[in-house]
């Protein structure tokens, strides 16, 4: 019977296949406006701008992780802190007023909003003047998380998100190849150990 030894370690990065989901989701949402398809085209907003909040915060702890020292000081701090700090960190300008880091504001509120769902009362009051056929056109008053949750700002928030990525592994001189999980494995005989069978007599 041969004895052996098994020894393998992983480097898993969440942030990867957090961006891949909000890839699909991107696409899902193209697809369905090129093909002139609107069916559950919310859900793919909806799921596009989570996956891309997700990913934020999960690209800037693997960038923490790979530039500061002592990381997981800084780990449980709001993302806005740690973008903050990454980016001084690397020199990097954040102009909070533009994209792609206006976006950052947005997606962390929409996130919050879905993430600690609970019931909201929303009320307008206005007067329509002139031709009533204009209350067909009347929509219910929605809440902030509803009205964020459009296709246009799903691709914009995935489009901010990416560039925020490149640009912090840009200015960190990290490679793309350097933030895919990954691991090793290394097998080694040690023995052979020698069993020997014991006859029985009936």
């Amino acid at each position: 019977m041969n004895k052996i030894s098994l020894k393998a370690n992983s480097q898993i990065f969440i942030n990867q296949d957090l961006m891949s989901a909000a890839f699909h989701y991107k696409d899902k949402i193209e697809t369905s406006i090129k093909e002139e398809n609107c069916e559950g085209i919310a859900f793919k907003a909806m799921s596009c701008l989570i996956f891309s909040a997700f990913s934020l915060e999960a690209n800037a702890n693997f960038i923490g992780y790979k530039i500061i020292k002592d990381w997981e000081v800084h780990e449980r701090k709001s993302l806005k802190y740690k973008l903050d700090l990454i980016c001084q960190e690397l020199g990097l300008a954040v102009d909070k007023g533009k994209r792609p880091f206006q976006t950052v504001n947005l997606l962390v509120k929409f996130r919050n909003s879905l993430a600690h769902g609970k019931p909201e009362s929303v009320s307008i009051e206005k007067e329509i003047v002139g031709d009533p056929s204009k209350l067909e056109k009347f929509k219910y008053p929605q809440a902030s998380w509803e009205e964020y949750c459009s296709e246009e700002n799903a691709l914009n928030a995935y489009e901010d998100v990416n560039r925020i990525w490149h640009d912090m592994l840009s200015a960190a001189n990290i490679k793309i190849m350097e933030t895919l999980s990954g691991g090793s494995s290394v097998t080694s005989w040690k023995e052979v150990v020698k069993v020997e069978r014991l006859s029985s007599k009936t």
